[in-house]
C-alpha cells in the first residue's frame, strides 16, 4: 500500500529561516516522490507562543488547546486537501 511520509524541516530561502510541514508520497518499494511543503511552523524556544502558517492564514497558538484547533483548521483546509490529494498522485 502506498503511503505519505512527513516531513518537518527547517527551510532557509534568501535569508528566511523557518520550519516547514511538507508531505511526499511513498510507493509500494518505499520510493519517496519530491515532497510538497503544506505550511510553517515557528516554534518559541519556550514551546509557546507558537505560530502555525498555511494557505495564507496564520494561527498563534498560547497553549495546547489553541494548537488543537489550529491543527484541526489546518488539516480541514481544502488547499491543505488538494496539495495532499496532488500528493498522492505519484510523479
Amino acid at each position: 500500500m502506498d503511503q505519505f511520509s512527513s516531513v518537518v524541516d527547517t527551510i532557509g530561502v534568501k535569508g528566511h529561516h523557518y520550519t516547514a510541514i511538507m508531505v511526499a508520497h511513498v510507493d509500494k518499494e518505499g520510493n519517496e516522490g519530491t515532497p510538497i511543503e503544506l505550511g510553517e511552523w515557528k516554534i518559541n524556544d519556550d514551546g509557546y507562543p507558537l505560530t502555525l502558517s498555511y494557505a495564507g492564514k496564520s494561527s498563534v497558538c498560547d497553549n495546547k488547546d489553541e494548537l488543537f484547533d489550529a491543527l484541526t483548521d489546518f488539516i480541514s483546509n481544502t488547499s491543505i486537501a488538494e496539495k495532499l490529494k496532488q500528493t498522492a498522485t505519484p510523479e
